[in-house]
């Protein structure tokens, strides 16, 4: 595809590391662009470096979520291909901005490939027509090296269109350890465990939570996670379907196990000493900067949802001091994980993009390259866990290893006016203690309404 310059963009959103998810997934509000052969971020704050080469020619272009060093990451597992196939890929970073620009007419006509963090977003540029199914004779090999759990994942009804290229599961949160020994607490197996141990936990004086939900324009992603936990703990016997009636909203923010969820976290953000912060202070807390107060002396909380991508700011000596879990189920028995993929979509039939698709369907090993890095967990399962430098990544193969379900990210899953907005939003709002439960639910269900009257093409006529 022929490609105009690139200008690489930095701002101080940039440093937010929003990640839907978890693993970095929502990146920069500000469009910008890497390209394995370079095209630098300035450090410094709204300053715009351009590329000292004006790209010609032919070159693949790949719209992520991802911020720079993510989608740098992302590029440094393309270099084999470029190597092996002579042909350069460009890797774009949307930021904050990815679904939108993914509506976007003129966007979709620039790009071969997307890398998406929400499926429900695949799923719906699949529906739509946008994107070109994989070719049938390598669907079989793209689903045996990768996860079990994660082999279907690509498929929109019946039709295999995406492919992994990142996977996350659930690192539920991570405790000091430390402190639950010093003072005789364990971590419980089961949820009404977890809320005695919180109530014993202030009770003694300390915090329980480090919560942050401050995100620019993705603020409250990391309160539907807490959310989405409390439903999978509850979902019963069948806690994929639970979640898959959620998603397809069988089951509205009404539901009495959703609703129950919802009530949980604004519990957590509006009482007193629940959570440190709390109150409005949790939304203007960035999501990276919410584990500070762990590693405060002494402590301002003890325990804090999980996040891989924010492990590089820790102090060098965490790991003896923390421990991970995963939330406890009600019932303390089955264990179903939350899970789930990036995926690779086509949005063309060139050549040089089914070859890109390809590389990704058969390459062994895929990702080792990030992995080595940190801060990455491969789909693919041929990646030793010996090749992983960080704790939270061996964790998760670890868990991978060992799921008996996978339950996808629901709020990922769902159409963008409700998974990316009206979520967001509604339990964003109950950070006010004024705001009622039932009208945080009300903001909640008014994304289904607006997700119904969207066009069903995107791109036709807006989002």
């Amino acid at each position: 595809m022929m490609v105009r310059p690139v200008t690489c963009r930095s701002t101080s959103a940039r440093r937010r590391i929003l990640g839907l998810r978890r693993l970095g997934i929502v990146g920069v509000a500000a469009v910008s662009a890497v390209g394995l052969s370079g095209c630098a971020s300035s450090s410094g704050d709204d300053a715009t470096t351009t590329s000292t080469t004006a790209t010609t020619g032919s070159e693949l272009q790949i719209l992520t979520a991802y911020p720079d060093y993510d989608a740098a990451g992302f590029a440094s597992t393309l270099k084999r291909f470029e190597e092996s196939t002579g042909i350069k890929v460009r890797v774009r970073g949307a930021g904050g901005n990815f679904v939108d620009q993914l509506y976007d007419p003129a966007v979709q006509g620039q790009i071969d490939v997307a890398v998406f963090p929400q499926p429900g977003v695949m799923a719906t540029m699949a529906r739509a027509g946008k994107l070109v199914p994989i070719q049938s004779d390598l669907v079989a090999g793209a689903e045996a090296k990768v996860w079990p759990a994660l082999a279907k994942v690509g498929e929109v009804d019946g039709v295999d269109y995406a492919i992994p290229v990142r996977a996350w599961v659930s690192l539920g949160v991570i405790y000091r350890s430390d402190i639950f020994a010093a003072n005789g607490w364990t971590y419980p197996t089961t949820w009404q465990g977890l809320d005695d141990l919180t109530a014993k936990i202030r009770a003694s004086g300390t915090t329980p939570w480090c919560i942050g939900a401050g995100a620019g324009g993705a603020t409250g992603w990391a309160l539907t996670t807490l959310v989405e936990e409390y439903v999978n703990a509850h979902g019963g016997a069948q806690p994929a379907t639970t979640t898959g009636d959620w998603i397809a909203h069988k089951r509205t923010a009404n539901d009495p196990v959703v609703k129950a969820g919802i009530a949980w976290v604004a519990k957590l953000m509006q009482q007193p000493k629940w959570s440190t912060p709390t109150g409005m202070a949790i939304l203007s807390t960035p999501v990276e900067r919410s584990h500070d107060p762990l590693f405060a002396d002494p402590p301002g909380c003890v325990i804090a949802p999980a996040y891989n991508f924010i492990a590089s700011g820790y102090p060098k000596n965490w790991e003896s001091m923390t421990e991970f879990a995963q939330f406890p189920l009600a019932d303390g028995t089955s264990r179903a994980v939350r899970g789930g993929p990036d995926l690779a979509a086509a949005f063309n039939k060139d050549e040089d993009t089914q070859k890109f698709m390809e590389f990704l369907a058969t390459t062994k090993d895929y990702g080792i390259e990030w992995a080595r890095t940190g801060g990455y967990f491969s789909p693919d399962r041929g990646v030793a866990v010996s090749n992983y430098p960080g704790r939270g990544e061996r964790f998760s193969a670890t868990v991978m290893a060992t799921a008996g379900a996978l339950v996808p990210d629901a709020t990922d899953s769902m159409p963008a006016e409700v998974g990316s907005a009206s979520y967001w939003k509604g339990l964003s709002s109950l950070a006010n203690k004024k705001t009622s439960l039932q009208k945080a639910i009300a903001t909640i269900e008014g994304g289904w309404a607006a997700a119904a009257a969207a066009p069903d093409t995107p791109g036709s006529s807006g989002p």
